[in-house]
């Protein structure tokens, strides 16, 4: 009887004191935040022939790049991987070849990504192949040197230092107001065009760059065949093209490059053409806006 009654005694001052003999079903484990993995890095191809600028000569450019979850990995076009998040082509001075060009376009019918910057050029080299790429999105581009003659849209007085505005920026390539407010100028650019092809419907493409009207297109190496001066028209020198019909691949093209140099990098004028570029990394690594 003693005994009942020290049971009964004994439950009643556990339940008074909150406790229970029963063990707890929760444990600590289960009130803390289920683990995450860490986002996989994206994979950012940067080639590193044809002529193409030194990955050690843009060191800020490509740690920039890696602050944005992304691995770069420099090599030849030729050993471009097919799971590659994005291709950098950074002012080539020589054409893909043949078999190039068919494996760029395969990674591209694949929703693959491009990021091509090919400054104005002198030379009489004619990028043969790597135009017919551009072709597959519509893409013209101009054997020309753009030329500001109003001096007011000049950077230091220096017509082959044009100003630029920003038309559209593609849903999914986030341009603070800040970078889209801001003075930008762009030096030794070429423009390009849209064309219409067969395929032109399957596309969603746009400006993202252009001039003032103020600015002239003259002609600028290439060959003989391509004698166009573009005048009293506004000059599109950054534009992007995605195709609908594979995988959403898409490119972005721009006409200058030389504020990635680490020469250039830290200069206030660079400062807002890096912004559309990078922009342009963060859009390939993670494609959203489809």
């Amino acid at each position: 009887m003693r005994r009942k009654l020290f049971a009964v005694l004994s439950a009643a001052v556990l339940m008074l004191c909150g406790c229970s003999q029963k063990p707890a079903e929760s444990s600590v484990a289960e009130t803390l935040p289920p683990m995450t993995e860490a986002p996989k890095p994206a994979v950012v191809y940067y080639v590193t022939d044809h002529g193409t600028a030194p990955l050690d000569k843009v060191t800020k450019f490509k740690a920039a790049v890696e602050a944005k979850n992304c691995l770069v990995q420099a090599d030849a076009m030729a050993e471009l991987p097919t799971g590659a998040d994005l291709v950098i082509l950074n002012a080539p001075r020589e054409d893909l070849t043949k078999e190039e060009a068919a494996q760029l376009d395969r990674y591209m019918d694949d929703g693959g990504h491009l990021l091509l910057l090919i400054p104005a050029d002198e030379s009489d080299t004619r990028y043969k192949y790597l135009e017919r790429s551009l072709e597959r999105f519509c893409i013209r581009m101009d054997y020309d040197r753009i030329v500001e003659t109003d001096k007011a849209r000049m950077q230091g007085e220096d017509p082959t230092f044009p100003e630029i505005r920003q038309i559209h920026a593609p849903e999914g390539m986030t341009i603070t107001d800040e970078t889209a407010q801001r003075p930008l100028y762009l030096h030794n650019c070429r423009s390009f065009h849209f064309e219409t092809g067969e395929n032109f419907h399957d596309l969603r493409l746009d400006a993202i760059l252009e001039t003032a009207a103020s600015a002239v297109g003259e002609p600028c190496g290439g060959v003989a065949d391509d004698p166009l001066t573009f005048e009293h028209e506004q000059l599109m020198t950054m534009l992007f093209s995605r195709d609908t019909m594979h995988g959403n691949g898409f490119m972005v093209v721009g006409g200058a490059s030389d504020f990635l140099l680490d020469e250039n990098y830290d200069l206030t004028s660079s400062t807002s053409a890096q912004d559309y570029v990078l922009a342009a990394v963060g859009w390939a690594a993670n494609p959203v806006g489809f």
